[in-house]
C-alpha cells in the first residue's frame, strides 16, 4: 500500500515544530555549557586551575545530565582549591604505592635468589653432586621456560 507523498512532509514538519517547541538541554540554565560558578570567581583563579575547574564541571555535566546539582551553586574558590589539593594528594599516594610495590618485589626476588644459592652451596659442600646436578637442570629448564614465555608474549604483543 503506497503512502501519500503529500502527507510525509507535513508529518515531518509537525515533528520538527514539536522539537522546536520543547526546550533543548542547551536552552536550560544547567545545559548552557557554562559552569554554575560566578565569572568573578573564575577570573580570580590562575589559568591552569581555571582550566581544571572548567574540565571538572564539563565532565560532571556529562555524567549528571542537563539538570545541575544544587551544590554546584554553592561552590566557592576555596572549595575548588581543596578539590585540586585532594587530586594532587591522590596522585602522590598512587606514586608512593607503586614505589613501595617495586621495592617489595625487588626484595622478594633478592631473597629467593639468596635462598636458592644457599641451597646450591650447601649441596655442593656436602658432596651431593647427583642431587645438585638435578636441581641445576630443573632450574635451567624453569628459567628457560620463563624466558621463552616472556619472549613469546613480547613477540605476540608486537604482532
Amino acid at each position: 500500500m503506497p503512502q501519500d507523498p503529500e502527507k510525509e512532509p507535513s508529518e515531518s514538519s509537525e515533528i520538527q515544530s514539536s522539537k522546536q517547541d520543547s526546550p533543548s538541554p542547551q536552552d536550560t540554565e544547567a545545559g548552557d555549557g557554562q559552569p554554575p560558578i560566578p565569572p568573578e570567581v573564575l577570573e580570580n583563579l590562575p589559568a591552569d586551575q581555571r582550566g581544571k575547574v572548567l574540565e571538572f564541571f564539563a565532565a560532571s555535566m556529562q555524567v549528571s545530565g542537563p539538570m545541575a546539582n544544587p551544590l554546584f551553586n554553592k561552590i566557592e574558590s576555596q572549595h575548588i582549591t581543596e578539590f585540586i589539593k585532594l587530586g594532587s594528594q591522590t596522585i602522590a599516594a598512587n606514586a608512593s604505592d607503586r614505589k613501595h610495590s617495586r621495592l617489595i618485589n625487588f626484595f622478594a626476588l633478592a631473597l629467593l635468589v639468596a635462598a636458592s644459592l644457599t641451597v646450591l652451596l650447601v649441596l655442593a659442600i656436602i658432596g651431593e653432586n647427583d642431587l645438585l646436578l638435578e636441581i641445576v637442570k630443573l632450574g635451567g629448564v624453569g628459567i628457560g621456560g620463563f624466558g621463552g614465555g616472556y619472549g613469546f608474549s613480547a613477540w605476540r604483543n608486537r604482532n
